[in-house]
């Protein structure tokens, strides 16, 4: 059993296929992740470089994946996830994509016919969850292609409850990620920090909602999130269209990093 930073015992933090099942309908409408996986759409297109193969490195329950499939058409377009229930809906949501059931901090990496071949990758709030994030790195590297790009998301500011809930470990400032990325062997190009104001509120007002923040997110009897946390998503999603995407008070942290090989 194990025990946060804070001494709380969560047995359950990383127990995905069961957080999969409990939150999937509310994450899909979660305005924090439509605003991140905006951001990492218009990066993904705004990139000058041809795309062979795109590589989503803890992909869930294939939201990114299924946000990008639409400018994707022309190139291979690969999920890594641990989690059987993720890649479960994951591939009902994208049918032109492939997923892969990967525990990427292993000592043997499978599927060897996929290494080496990520010209684009993209790792969405996944390292901030890691007991092993440096091992992490290192292990996504041998499935990019030399000079492949990865564009990584992860957490700053203060941590709340229900991300401890799922098993956040720890969050992050741009030294403290551009050093743990480039001590795997990546060459971090360039940080954005975004979010700031209304995604820094948003998580302010998660930190006070405290322990209840889990039950928000759960689904009610009929699978679906409440009309009240609907009505909140959607009018922060509103909001969010005012964030600032790189400014030095952002909670939303966006790097891009290059292997070198």
């Amino acid at each position: 059993m194990a025990a946060d930073d804070h001494g709380q015992f969560l047995p359950d933090r990383d127990a995905w296929d069961k957080h999969w099942d409990e939150i999937n309908n509310a994450t899909e409408l979660n305005p924090a992740q439509l605003y991140r996986h905006r951001l990492l759409t218009q990066l993904v297109r705004n990139l000058c470089r041809p795309i062979d193969t795109i590589i989503d490195f803890g992909s869930g329950q294939g939201d990114l994946i299924r946000m990008l499939a639409p400018d994707l058409q022309n190139c291979r377009v690969l999920g890594l996830e641990l989690s059987e229930v993720g890649i479960s809906i994951a591939r009902r949501k994208t049918l032109s994509a492939k997923f892969y059931q990967v525990d990427l901090q292993a000592d043997d990496l499978p599927y060897p016919e996929v290494h080496g071949i990520g010209t684009l990758c993209l790792c969405s709030e996944v390292v901030e969850h890691l007991d092993h994030p440096r091992k992490f790195l290192i292990n996504v590297r041998q499935f990019m292609a030399p000079g492949g790009r990865l564009i990584i998301t992860v957490p700053s500011g203060p941590m709340n409850a229900f991300e401890r809930s799922i098993g956040h470990r720890q969050h992050f400032t741009p030294d403290s990620i551009t050093t743990l990325i480039q001590s795997a062997g990546l060459k971090v190009s360039k940080v954005y920090r975004a979010g700031f104001p209304f995604f820094n509120l948003y998580k302010i007002i998660a930190r006070l909602r405290g322990e209840k923040a889990r039950h928000d997110a759960a689904t009610s009897t009929n699978g679906s999130p409440s009309i009240l946390v609907r009505i909140v998503f959607a009018a922060f999603g509103l909001l969010f269209r005012f964030n600032l995407r790189n400014t030095p008070f952002g909670w939303q942290l966006i790097i891009i990093a290059e292997n070198m090989n």
